[in-house]
């Protein structure tokens, strides 16, 4: 998770740079262009979970879910009311909506494909996966706390 803001306070962020991350990455940044978060809710700063990941192993034991939670906790705690994720697979996007964050935009990833035909999955995506950049907006949380 790292804070977005003039002065970008990083607290935790690891960046994996395998070509396809790379690539996949690099197309998302267009929902910046898309979604000014910074304008939208009148915030000079926000969060933004970047990347979640379970090894196989560990996954349904509800440790991805665990971390969502205590970044949400983290966030009010220093009263950071917008948390912003992009989230690349169903699985994240469950979690993020069971938080109340809301979907404001996505991406399908046969776009991506289209757009770059050097793009190797290692299976052809489906036309119903997608990227969403979902929010979670603090606001009232705060505020009722103050």
């Amino acid at each position: 998770m790292y804070i977005n803001s003039l002065q970008r306070l990083t607290i935790f962020s690891f960046l994996p740079s395998s070509p396809i991350t790379t690539l996949v990455r690099s197309y998302l940044k267009s929902f910046d262009v898309n979604f000014n978060i910074f304008n939208h809710f009148d915030v000079s700063e926000y969060a933004h979970i970047n990347l979640t990941s379970v090894e196989k192993e560990f996954r349904n034991l509800g440790i991805a879910s665990e971390l969502w939670r205590r970044s949400v906790t983290l966030c009010k705690e220093k009263n950071i009311s917008v948390i912003s994720s992009l989230c690349t697979c169903p699985e994240t996007q469950k979690i993020a909506s069971n938080l109340g964050f809301k979907e404001v935009q996505r991406k399908h990833y046969v776009e991506l494909q289209g757009e770059n035909p050097t793009v190797n999955f290692s299976r052809k995506p489906s036309p119903k996966e997608f990227a969403a950049e979902m929010i979670l907006d603090l606001s009232s949380d705060l505020s009722g706390a103050n």
